[in-house]
């Protein structure tokens, strides 16, 4: 083991420092091998205790590197969900023409279909997600998240850890463009691919809101003229669109569907 030098993270010295640390992963196999490996990488230093928050299907894999932490109860939906999106990505890639060729911007699409499926049936797996993730978190109570990036969506896992003072690494796949961030022009398009259009009906259903509603949007229509929308209605990404959309003084409103919505207390 190479040990840390002078400048670097007082955390990750394990002669300087000492804590919890709290991994959280979603199960796909492209992912989770890297908060394996970095989990592995803490296994018998004795100054840090380790946490993993995982699907039941991971906790084989899992075991041995620390306090685990599964899925339970409603917060079980977010698996097949996540298996729905894998299947799709693995069919993308094998695909030839178009789909392929799209890049990224089918691989968003087909998140948003799932979502938009998942509501349909009246679930939220998105929002079961991020409940299992803060039931965890509010639980171990760690010094350092190391998150897989997918729960950089919707900023919420960041801003609980700047509220809290905890040190937050994120874990991009590195399927991702290093340069992705960089290479994102203004209208939304990245590294040449088109820009993602989604239909308004699927929209409507992600975000839990009327048809009417998401073209009123895209129409630019004045907030006062906008059709009503039911906040208990809303799921959770339709929720964290309404609070970005606001302005600062009005975000406390949004306070009580949130937390209901991720089983949080107020």
């Amino acid at each position: 083991v190479v040990p840390c030098k002078e400048g670097e993270p007082f955390w990750l010295n394990p002669s300087r420092a000492k804590g919890t640390v709290l991994f959280l992963t979603i199960p796909w196999k492209g992912h989770i091998v890297h908060l394996r490996r970095i989990g592995q990488w803490f296994k018998g230093r004795p100054n840090y205790k380790i946490h993993f928050a995982c699907m039941k299907e991971d906790e084989e894999e899992l075991k041995n590197l620390g306090e685990l932490h599964v899925t339970e109860g409603d917060e079980c939906v977010s698996s097949p969900f996540f298996a729905t999106i894998e299947d799709g990505f693995r069919a993308i890639v094998r695909s030839s023409g178009t789909e392929q060729s799209e890049g990224g911007s089918t691989l968003f699409l087909h998140v948003f279909r799932c979502m938009a499926e998942y509501s349909e049936k009246k679930q939220d797996p998105m929002a079961a997600f991020m409940s299992f993730c803060f039931r965890v978190l509010c639980s171990v109570k760690p010094d350092v998240v190391v998150c897989d990036g997918f729960c950089m969506m919707n900023n919420l896992v960041p801003a609980w850890c700047a509220a809290e003072k905890i040190r937050l690494l994120p874990v991009h796949s590195p399927g991702i463009p290093e340069d992705y961030d960089k290479n994102t022009a203004k209208d939304g398009a990245s590294n040449g691919e088109p820009q993602i259009k989604i239909a308004p009906e699927i929209m409507a259903k992600v975000m839990g809101v009327s048809v009417e509603f998401i073209k009123a949007m895209e129409q630019k229509v004045d907030p006062s003229q906008l059709p009503q929308v039911n906040s208990s209605e809303l799921t959770l990404t339709g929720l964290m669109n309404t609070v970005a959309g606001m302005p600062p003084e009005m975000v406390g409103f949004m306070t009580s569907p949130l937390a209901k919505k991720l089983k949080v207390p107020l």
